[in-house]
């Protein structure tokens, strides 16, 4: 006979794990917005202190939200650079 308690708590285990995995995915460290953004670890840890970019303080440490990045550069560019609007 086969256990199939232990196949269905598996199936949960992993469902949970993937979900966990996929919040965490979208979280972004210091060095991982300043290679996206093109700039250094301090500008975006300063950037992060004074509230100027999107940040999520864990401990000592900042996390950025991947999609909160993005929304705010796509903010701050410039409609049309040529005309330095």
């Amino acid at each position: 006979m086969v256990n199939v308690s232990f196949l269905h708590n598996k199936k949960i285990n992993e469902d949970q794990s993937n979900t966990t995995n996929t919040a965490t995915e979208a979280l972004w460290r210091v060095t991982d917005v300043a290679r996206y953004l093109r700039l250094t670890p301090e500008t975006v840890r300063m950037m992060a202190r004074q509230s100027k970019i999107p940040s999520i303080k864990m401990g000592r440490t900042y996390r950025f939200r991947s999609e909160d990045i993005k929304a705010w550069l796509e903010s701050h560019t410039n409609a049309d650079p040529l005309l330095g609007q």
